[in-house]
């Protein structure tokens, strides 16, 4: 069964000639949608590049800020306690308002989750078209974000919203985070394991769904993994035993998993295009007139390692892509080497957009098979919790952690900052 457009009829029946109004479908209305609407990685360093963000004087209580790529800003507020900042938000990615809604809102809370923290407070961002979606719709929009706010214990206090041509919701995150449970996105030490802990295929599937090409299995299993929320990130950092082998974590989002691991082997503390040179200032201590030289590291990505939605492999096959494939391999392909035996298709649903994908976490060898178990162990007691809640998602995929590489140092002759792909 594949997943029907919406056409409800709005208004009561009459005898006028007039046309009834059809409810469009959301994803008619939007450009783009979930994390495939973001800006290329290309194009945002283009615009970026003059663009003097934190360049007012060195803040020593700013811990991250945007001189990288990281999740979230984060700033000191006592030794005890930091502040997590970040917000999100998107177009629609399915037609389903309430699922949406949901989606969007676990999308944005995921961020503050990724830098370690707890989500304490939200609010809204939304754009309608007020004159093409009825008034039931939008509340549906935002009855879905209530229900992810409140799953993960946090108050959707209000927000802004305006009139717009898209439909557009997310939202502003506020979380805390103990200083010394704080993860960057970039910190990731020679000879440690590269754990995913959910499957790739969201782009692909809800790209599907727009087309009418997704059965109801396929799309119970994206929703199953979009609304699970990675509070694990949190958990890892405050077990005191796994805590020192979490040396570096980020959700997979919009720039897919290859630019996000990209992210991750760049020099700590550097923007993008920046060379590995780096003060303390960039990475959140006092500001130095020294410099460090990072190490030289890459990752090596197993393909075959890699988890997939059920029926992800044969739709990138068969080339149903969401646009932004292509955009984040122009954008990043060049540090990234393929090895013979690795497939077209793999390469593409690495580039493949996730919307609330899962975290990306590297993990001291010797500790993974912990971090493995305590993220079995979170995904089970969440679905626990959503099955409780009737939640008609929850236990659709078997959502599964795996180690899915490793990163190496780059020896002499070999690129820093790169990653190479291996069957």
């Amino acid at each position: 069964m594949s997943i029907a457009s919406s056409n409800a009829i709005a208004g009561e029946n009459n005898t006028s000639t007039t046309e009834p109004k059809k409810i469009p479908r959301l994803t008619d209305l939007s450009l783009g949608g979930g994390c495939g609407c973001k800006i290329s990685p290309g194009k945002l360093q283009e615009i970026l590049r003059q663009v003097p963000l934190d360049s007012f004087a060195p803040d020593e209580n700013l811990l991250v800020g945007a001189g990288g790529s990281d999740d979230a800003a984060v700033y000191l507020l006592n030794p005890q306690q930091a502040v997590v900042v970040t917000t999100d938000f998107f177009m629609p990615i399915v037609d389903d308002a309430a699922d949406f809604g949901r989606v969007a809102a676990a999308n944005a809370i995921s961020d503050v989750y990724a830098m370690g923290g707890r989500p304490i407070l939200a609010l809204s961002v939304l754009g309608m078209p007020i004159n093409v979606l009825p008034t039931e719709t939008i509340q549906k929009i935002l009855n879905g974000g209530v229900d992810i706010c409140r799953a993960a214990k946090v108050p959707l206090a209000g927000g802004h919203s305006i009139d717009s041509r898209e439909p557009i919701f997310g939202l502003v995150v506020t979380g805390v985070v103990h200083p010394n449970h704080l993860r960057r996105n970039n910190q990731p030490q020679i000879g440690d394991f590269l754990v995913l802990t959910k499957p790739l295929g969201a782009g692909v599937l809800t790209t599907a769904a727009r087309k009418g090409q997704l059965d109801e299995k396929g799309y119970n299993q994206v929703m199953c993994s979009m609304l699970q929320l990675n509070c694990l990130g949190a958990e890892l950092v405050e077990n005191e035993s796994l805590a020192p082998a979490i040396h570096a974590m980020t959700d997979v989002t919009g720039f897919g998993l290859l630019g996000h691991l990209l992210e991750m082997v760049r020099a700590p503390g550097t923007a993008k295009g920046q060379d590995a040179s780096v003060d303390d200032a960039s990475t959140g201590a006092a500001s130095s007139s020294k410099s460090k030289t990072a190490p030289r590291m890459r990752a090596v990505l197993k393909a075959s390692q890699v988890p997939l939605m059920s029926s992800a492999a044969q739709l990138a096959q068969s080339k149903v892509l969401p646009g932004a494939v292509s955009r984040n391999w122009a954008s990043y392909g060049n540090r990234v080497v393929v090895k013979e035996g690795v497939e077209k298709w793999q390469q593409d649903l690495f580039c493949d957009p996730q919307t609330s994908g899962g975290l990306l976490i590297a993990v001291a060898p010797e500790y993974v098979d912990e971090v493995l178990k305590a993220a079995s162990e979170s995904h089970q007691q969440q679905t626990d919790r959503r099955r409780a809640t009737k939640d008609v998602f929850a236990g659709a995929l078997a959502l599964e952690a795996r180690v899915i590489g490793t990163i190496v140092e780059a020896v002499e002759g070999e690129d820093a900052g790169t990653v190479e792909i291996v069957s």
